[in-house]
């Protein structure tokens, strides 16, 4: 019996309120740092004038990759008719991504890592994999895992135990 293939996303979720006021903070320092690089900027001024429009440029970068790093998220789109998946990144309204078409698929495994976090991951092309998710929870590890592996028609590897890993029968 074929199962029907359909869509997935696997959403990184929300960042928490906390983070989105650092967040912010960081954006509407790096919008006054920008501000004060165009303002101050002489390039052909005094060097304490350039060197000053330099440091406010570097405030600017660093505080705008600092709001970026406390707002963005990570989602995952898979369109298993077509065997293809995308990784987008999310500020806001704000997505990117683009699609990429799954190659060589080989198995979906979940494991246990050093945080006692149960992540799953899609292998492919012998060597390569693509970790899907982090869960707290092995059993949610696990039913998200057998999703993916018969959605995909691939097998599922448990290798949450390094010394007894096992593949899970999906019938």
């Amino acid at each position: 019996m074929k199962m029907a293939k359909s869509n997935v996303i696997i959403s990184g979720g929300n960042r928490p309120f906390w983070q989105l006021v650092l967040a912010s903070v960081f954006f509407t320092a790096a919008i006054y740092f920008f501000y004060r690089f165009f303002v101050t900027i002489d390039l052909y001024g005094e060097s304490r004038e350039v060197r000053g429009a330099v440091n406010a440029l570097e405030a600017a970068v660093i505080t705008f990759m600092g709001g970026l790093g406390s707002s963005v998220t990570r989602d995952y789109y898979f369109d298993f008719d077509n065997y293809r998946y995308k990784s987008v990144y999310r500020v806001g309204p704000f997505k990117k991504g683009k699609w990429q078409d799954f190659q060589n698929l080989e198995y979906i495994s979940i494991f246990k890592n050093s945080k006692a976090q149960f992540e799953v991951n899609l292998w492919y092309n012998r060597n390569k994999h693509f970790n899907i998710s982090f869960l707290e929870s092995k059993k949610d590890a696990m039913e998200q895992g057998k999703v993916l592996a018969q959605k995909l028609q691939i097998n599922l590897l448990d290798a949450t135990k390094a010394s007894n890993q096992k593949w899970i029968k999906l019938h």
